[in-house]
C-alpha cells in the first residue's frame, strides 16, 4: 500500500501536521524516498532537477509506453507553485544560449494545459487540503484531508486503480 499521506489538523487557526504523518515523512526520508534542498538554495530548482531526470530515466526505458497496462511514470512535482520564477529563468538561459530552448519547462509542468481535456498530463500535480468533515479522535480539532488533482492523469489512473482494487476487479 502506498505511504499515508500528510494530514493537517486545525485548532483555532493554528495548523499543525499530525504526529503520526510527520513520522512518515521522516520514514520516507530515511529510505531515502524524501529529499530536502539545503535551507539557503533555490528548493525550486532541486525539485524540478530530481523529478525532470526520474522523468526522463524513465521515458529513456524500453518498456515505457510498450505495455497496454503500462501506468503514468516518471517524476513528478506535487505542488501548487506555478514555478513562474523558474520558468522565467529558464527562458532568459535560453535567450543567452546556456539553456534549453524556453518552451520545455514550461509544457513538462503544464503538459495539455487545455481546460477542456479531461486529464492533465504535466508534471505538476496541484493538491488541495479539504474540510471533508472528519473530527480528530480525541476530539480536538477538524482533520483536513489532502486531495491531488482529480484531474492530473496519475491522480486518475491511481485512483482507478485502487476502486479496482476495492471491487476485485
Amino acid at each position: 500500500p502506498p505511504p499515508p499521506v500528510p494530514r493537517l489538523t486545525r485548532r483555532q487557526d493554528n495548523y499543525r501536521m499530525a504526529r503520526p504523518e510527520l513520522e512518515a515523512l521522516r520514514g520516507l526520508r530515511a529510505d531515502g524516498l524524501l529529499c530536502a534542498s539545503p535551507p539557503a538554495d533555490d528548493d525550486d530548482s532541486y525539485v524540478l532537477a530530481i523529478a525532470r531526470r526520474a522523468n526522463a530515466r524513465v521515458s529513456a526505458s524500453p518498456w515505457c509506453g510498450t505495455d497496454e497496462e503500462a501506468r503514468p511514470a516518471g517524476g513528478y512535482v506535487l505542488s501548487n507553485d506555478m514555478f513562474r520564477d523558474a520558468m522565467a529563468r529558464e527562458e532568459a538561459q535560453a535567450l543567452d544560449g546556456t539553456a534549453a530552448p524556453a518552451p520545455e519547462l514550461r509544457l513538462w509542468l503544464n503538459g495539455n494545459d487545455d481546460e477542456r481535456a479531461i486529464f492533465f498530463t504535466g508534471g505538476r500535480i496541484s493538491y488541495a487540503f479539504c474540510d471533508m468533515g472528519e473530527i480528530e479522535e480525541d476530539g480536538g480539532g477538524v482533520v483536513l484531508d489532502f486531495v491531488p488533482n482529480p484531474r492530473h492523469v496519475l491522480v486518475a489512473g491511481l485512483e482507478t486503480s485502487m476502486r479496482q482494487g476495492e471491487t476485485g476487479l
